[in-house]
């Protein structure tokens, strides 16, 4: 594309814009929305009120986020505004049903994040910026285990936030390249599982992670 006076082009207009609004429980953000122009609500937790507003049913799932959406995107209407309420349980909404999917994505996720803080370490080599991976073990208390009660296999061990802010803090003094924050060691399986993927595979399942997965998923659904 060439850049010269024969390249300028007029905008067309003003878009619709993409506002969020961020403040504490209560402070009007869902009363502030409803003044917007001709608003529908997509409710992800029960926070409207006595605010009289068109609102979908409340949602459950991702899937029903999504469903909201496209329902717009195909029927008539008259609705101008799109407000989905609120957006934090949107997030807890979609991490659950990221947790359903079994293990594929999570992991897949965790292992592309880890070979891309890898080249991005390398490729930063000699600018003064340094990258560190930090790896924690089951994080006890929050997350995963607070939303679905259940405890990590016994064999792989686990880990606190606590220790993980310690051990991100130690990467960070010490440019470590890449940490595992666990209460029983990880490397040696992880090594075994490069070297010999099929007894790896034996090894997981006797730690009991498979089946821990197919309970979370249960827990989940509940």
């Amino acid at each position: 594309m060439s850049f010269d006076l024969n390249s300028i082009k007029k905008s067309e207009g003003v878009k619709a814009p993409r506002i969020m609004v961020y403040g504490v429980e209560g402070i009007g953000k869902s009363t502030f929305a409803a003044g917007a122009d001709t608003p529908i609500f997509i409710q992800t937790e029960d926070g409207l009120g006595s605010i009289k507003v068109d609102h979908f049913p409340m949602v459950e799932s991702a899937e029903n986020v999504m469903e909201a959406v496209a329902s717009l995107y195909r029927q008539e209407h008259g609705f101008k505004t799109v407000v989905i309420d609120s957006l934090d349980w949107l997030e807890t909404l979609f991490w659950r049903d990221i947790e359903k999917k079994y293990d594929a994505i999570y992991s897949g996720t965790k292992a592309a994040l880890v070979e891309w803080g890898n080249a991005l370490r390398m490729e930063l080599d000699g600018t003064g910026v340094f990258v560190s991976t930090i790896c924690p073990g089951y994080v006890m208390g929050v997350g995963m285990f607070a939303r679905f009660g259940i405890e990590p296999p016994f064999l792989i061990g686990s880990c606190t936030p606590e220790q993980v802010a310690a051990a991100t803090l130690r990467a960070i003094k010490r440019n470590h390249p890449e940490v595992i924050v666990n209460s029983r060691p990880l490397r040696p399986l992880l090594a075994v599982g490069q070297l010999f993927p099929a007894v790896a595979d034996r090894m997981l399942r006797a730690t009991g992670i498979p089946g821990f997965q197919k309970h979370k998923v249960g827990a989940g659904s509940t």
